[in-house]
């Protein structure tokens, strides 16, 4: 394909938005109720590279969707991914 548009929803969004920017003909991505705030056990404590790999995606189209009420990714948590 020469462009790739990522989505992904909860344990996939995380790993959706590092491989954003890892993959060249991606275009954008689309995260949807990331479970930010339980990533550590859940990555196998592997959450901070796959945050970091995610920042390195600047620059390309994102969105970035949670809902207010979400147990999984607290506004504060998601205002800082």
């Amino acid at each position: 394909a020469r462009q790739v548009l990522i989505a992904g929803y909860s344990y996939g969004s995380v790993i959706g938005a590092a491989a954003a920017a890892e993959i060249p003909q991606c275009i954008g991505y689309a995260v949807f109720g990331p479970p930010l705030d339980c990533a550590g056990p859940l990555y196998f404590f592997n959450a901070p590279k796959l945050k970091k790999r995610a920042a390195e995606s600047a620059g390309r189209p994102k969105l970035l969707v949670v809902g207010t009420k979400d147990e999984f990714c607290r506004q504060v948590s998601f205002a800082a991914f």
